[in-house]
């Protein structure tokens, strides 16, 4: 009884699943607990005076903005930039040189995600990868999107939910746009700091092994436990 015991807990602990990253593609889905606002870094055509620059977190949290490029542009739709976002967001621009955003946070969070467009209208695929704070690539996620002038917020949305708070950074880039892929902007990004889903870490797997065993143990002494 105790080795089929042993061998069914055995099975289930070799079941539990990975952790990976997912793609989130609207921000409900993200359920965000913060944002950052590009607004603070002040009005339009204004960048940061040196890349990577510290900018916050709604809740008072603190991250870094930089791109390989070394400028990236404060903008807002309909004033100084004609697109699909919301009229009136403030935007993070990589001034047509990118060729990525890069936002490394100072306390890890389990998910970050933003409206993409690229500066050029047509299709474009908005790619954004996630690193934890050994700079480990957790995962790639990719949707494909359509930049206008509509200026009524149908930019796409895409970011990543880990089921651990384990994400340090993400670094967002085209794949491919009508023109110049490098050219493209983000509006607000939204950040989760509690898990975004219901997968264990593995030490409560572990945990959880442990306590299944003691249950199942103690169900067993009370079917032999004799009638009073």
């Amino acid at each position: 009884m105790r080795t089929i015991m042993f061998g069914a807990v055995a099975a289930f602990s070799l079941s539990a699943p990975a952790l990976a990253v997912s793609a989130v593609t609207t921000p409900g889905a993200l359920g965000a607990t913060d944002f950052i606002d590009w607004a603070q870094l002040g009005g339009d055509f204004a960048g940061a005076p040196s890349l990577p620059a510290p900018v916050a977190t709604n809740g008072g949290g603190a991250a870094t903005i930089d791109s390989a490029g070394d400028t990236l542009v404060r903008m807002t739709q309909s004033v100084t930039w004609g697109g699909n976002f919301t009229s009136g967001d403030a935007l993070l621009w990589t001034n047509s040189v990118g060729p990525d955003i890069t936002i490394v946070f100072a306390s890890p969070v389990a998910g970050a995600g933003a409206q993409w467009q690229a500066n050029y209208f047509g299709d474009f695929g908005a790619n954004l990868k996630a690193y934890d704070a050994s700079d480990t690539l957790l995962g790639t996620v990719t949707r494909d999107g359509f930049s206008d002038s509509a200026s009524d917020g149908s930019a796409i949305f895409l970011g990543v939910l880990s089921p651990s708070v384990n994400i340090k950074k993400i670094v967002l880039t085209l794949d491919y746009a009508s023109s110049l892929p490098e050219d493209f902007a983000i509006n607000r990004l939204l950040l989760t700091g509690t898990p975004g889903g219901v997968i264990p870490e593995p030490a409560t797997w572990a945990m959880l092994i442990a306590g299944f065993g003691l249950v199942g143990l103690m169900a067993r002494r009370r079917r032999l436990a004799p009638a009073a």
